[in-house]
């Protein structure tokens, strides 16, 4: 109980700038995903990251999720973002959280062995069925150094598009999915931290988790 409580009044803190993009706002899914790994952590623990090595796909300025996951007690953690200008922001809000960031831009720069990831974040990523593809190429490549990954990450399909065909391309990369039950309590800590204006859009947004298919295929 101690350990649960201690969790759930960390503080965090962080710097904004200005407009650059998506990645320069705090969006309702980084929020509930942060949240949601916080109280697995505490009600189911270990959770869903301890002593796994964790990467974040399009942090954005702050690397919400990525902070908690260090704070919740994931092995190694790593924070990417594609921007420059955001990636700048990054380094600075996650410096002294265990966390670490690296520049990548979708599409263009690859994922190092040394980052190879247990468990991919990723929060508020597709808006598009040109970002879904690039995405996707990202989940790609981390399933090849880790065939064992395991994926959570926020949706929002009837709000934007991509993500059905995000949906699908996981699929094809052989990854089973499971919508999480979000209680009543965790959506209302996370409305708490939300402006008036957002509180009422967390309502759409889905958290998901893909993990590998370990079926016997058919004979």
């Amino acid at each position: 109980q101690q350990q649960q409580q201690q969790h759930r009044l960390i503080r965090l803190t962080m710097k904004m700038g200005g407009s650059h993009g998506t990645g320069s706002r705090l969006w309702e899914g980084g929020v509930l995903l942060a949240t949601w790994l916080l109280h697995e952590s505490c009600l189911q623990p270990p959770g869903p990251v301890a002593n796994l090595r964790v990467l974040e796909l399009g942090a954005g300025f702050c690397g919400l999720p990525s902070r908690i996951a260090a704070h919740v007690g994931a092995l190694r953690v790593t924070a990417t973002e594609g921007v420059s200008e955001v990636f700048q922001l990054l380094l600075e809000n996650v410096r002294n959280c265990d966390v670490r960031a690296k520049m990548l831009r979708w599409g263009e720069d690859e994922i190092a062995d040394e980052d190879a990831p247990d468990v991919l974040l990723f929060a508020d990523c597709v808006y598009t069925e040109a970002g879904a593809s690039l995405l996707l190429e990202c989940v790609a490549m981390c399933q090849r150094l880790q065939p064992r990954l395991v994926v959570h990450g926020t949706l929002e399909p009837e709000a934007r598009f991509g993500c059905q065909e995000f949906a699908e391309g996981m699929v094809q990369l052989g990854f089973v999915a499971s919508r999480e039950v979000l209680s009543s309590e965790l959506l209302a800590a996370v409305k708490k931290k939300l402006p008036p204006s957002s509180s009422e859009e967390i309502d759409c947004v889905q958290l998901w988790t893909w993990r590998a298919d370990t079926r016997s295929p058919p004979a």
